[in-house]
């Protein structure tokens, strides 16, 4: 299958391709006796933290900002973003940049896209819970017969923790 290449906004001596690829054009000679130019490659990407693959590209003002692949595809070939929307992937896998796999959406949808693909950390799976299933019923039983200041000085967290269990926006797997 042919890629179809377009340029990368703001770097014009640089193309993505619409299968998650960057490379580099042609460097002419300079005209100095050792200049020979440079042929156009295929550029490594990198993980960055959290695994989305970026390269880090020349400006003519000599940074070397860091582009992310899949944004860059979406800016050459679908455009800038509508407001308050980021890249989204559709298979929720970082680093399957291909055209067809990407879309602009808002952080909501970026983060049901996250649910659905059981990527999201839910209060129970949170390494930093100090709550358990018995703890949430327990909560659930005292209900408002306590204050949620009382309720937390027994199970040693914060007030907002229980409103959020009462409330249902946490641990609303607990029945």
């Amino acid at each position: 299958m042919t890629s179809n290449w377009r340029a990368i906004p703001g770097f014009p001596q640089y193309e993505v391709s619409d299968a998650g690829e960057i490379r580099s054009l042609d460097f002419p000679p300079t005209g100095t006796p050792r200049s020979k130019g440079r042929p156009g490659r295929i550029l490594k990407t990198h993980p960055d933290t959290h695994g989305y693959l970026f390269v880090r590209l020349p400006r003519a003002d000599g940074k070397r900002p860091s582009v992310w692949v899949h944004r860059a595809i979406l800016l050459a070939f679908v455009g800038p973003p509508p407001d308050g929307h980021e890249a989204c992937h559709n298979d929720d896998n970082k680093t399957n940049n291909t055209l067809d796999n990407l879309r602009w959406g808002t952080r909501l949808e970026n983060q049901q896209d996250k649910r659905k693909h059981g990527r999201a950390i839910m209060a129970h799976k949170s390494p930093s819970t100090r709550l358990t299933e018995t703890d949430v019923r327990r909560i659930r039983q005292f209900g408002e017969s306590l204050s949620h200041r009382n309720i937390a000085k027994i199970f040693n967290v914060h007030p907002s923790t229980i409103w959020s269990v009462l409330s249902g926006r946490k641990w609303t797997h607990v029945t």
